[in-house]
C-alpha cells in the first residue's frame, strides 16, 4: 500500500508537557479514517525521542488527551466536504 505524506502530517496536536496526542486522518474509499498517536516526547542527545511507555503518574494527563483528541474529531469530522480538512489534504 503507497503512503501519501498527509498520513505522516498530523492534522491536529494536542499536548499537555511532555505528552502529546496527533491527529491523523487518512482518506479510504469507504471515508476518512482517524487515528491518533499518543506519545511522550523527550530529549536525549539534543534530538527530541518519542515513547509509548507512560509512568503512571502520567495516566491521568494521558486520559485527558486522549479525551481531548476524541473530542476534536468530532468536531471536525469530515462531512458533507468539510473544507479544512480537504485543504490539509490537498497539501
Amino acid at each position: 500500500m503507497k503512503h501519501t505524506d498527509a498520513e505522516f502530517t498530523p492534522l491536529h496536536t494536542v499536548r499537555d508537557g511532555n505528552l502529546c496526542a496527533s491527529i491523523f486522518v487518512v482518506m479510504r474509499p469507504t471515508g476518512p479514517a482517524y487515528r491518533v498517536r499518543v506519545a511522550s516526547v523527550y530529549r536525549a542527545d539534543a534530538e527530541f525521542k518519542y515513547s509509548n511507555l507512560f509512568s503512571s503518574d502520567e495516566l491521568l494527563r494521558l486520559s485527558k488527551l486522549t479525551t481531548d483528541a476524541y473530542s476534536w474529531i468530532a468536531n471536525h469530522r469530515l462531512d458533507e466536504g468539510d473544507l479544512f480538512i480537504r485543504a490539509f489534504l490537498s497539501q
